[in-house]
């Protein structure tokens, strides 16, 4: 059964759910991160993106209950950290 879609704004590499909340990271060959809303699954839609790099996002990762984003790129051994509240306020940090 079809539910609903979206049109995504490039060539994607990766798609992680998030363990605790209704929304799914989408890494992009041209290093933005999206991050999808799927909590009414019929309307998917953007929360927010982050043009973190230059390099593809290869590698997304979850932690804390969902609530910590790992994001890589293993073509050049970068990665970020996101940390989200409950509130879907952002912090980034870029090791």
């Amino acid at each position: 059964m079809f539910i609903g879609n979206l049109v995504l704004s490039g060539n994607v590499m990766v798609i992680v759910e998030n363990p605790e909340l209704p929304y799914v990271a989408i890494g992009y060959d041209n290093g933005i991160l999206e991050l999808i809303s799927i909590y009414k699954p019929e309307k998917p839609t953007v929360m927010t993106s982050f043009n973190l790099t230059k390099n593809r996002i290869g590698n997304v990762k979850f932690f804390e209950k969902g609530h910590v984003i790992v994001v890589g790129s293993s073509d050049i051994g970068e990665f970020f950290l996101i940390e989200v509240n409950y509130f879907f306020n952002w912090t980034l940090e870029h090791e």
